[in-house]
């Protein structure tokens, strides 16, 4: 519909968070998304567009005061072309399976890096 549209066509044209969800993902891989910064507080969202035509949405908040804003914004460049490429690829797994293993190796990565 005419909102969804104007929607889209808003967050394609956003123009910071170069460093977050697009940082890591191929250049001819359209990005719809909506960056936003706070005291300790980094986030994006975004909706990134296959070229099968279908979609993935992603919602990346990172609360960490320990961190640089720059360490931030590179876990949410991490997470995000981690997701693509795992949800871009034929996989035998269930996408339920894919998030639990993403997560679960994601999460030991960042706690292994703070050791």
């Amino acid at each position: 519909d005419e909102h969804t549209e104007i929607l889209f066509y808003s967050m394609k044209a956003c123009k910071t968070g170069a460093s977050r969800i697009r940082a890591l993902l191929p250049l001819n891989i359209s990005l719809a998304h909506k960056t936003g910064t706070l005291s300790g507080v980094v986030h994006d969202v975004g909706i990134i567009f296959l070229p099968n035509g279908e979609h993935i949405v992603l919602v990346i908040y990172v609360h960490d005061d320990t961190n640089s804003l720059k360490a931030n914004k590179k876990i949410i460049a991490k997470v995000a072309e981690s997701i693509y490429y795992e949800f871009s690829m034929k996989s035998v797994c269930s996408w339920r399976q894919k998030i639990i293993n993403l997560f679960s190796n994601q999460i030991e990565k960042t706690y292994a890096s703070k050791k």
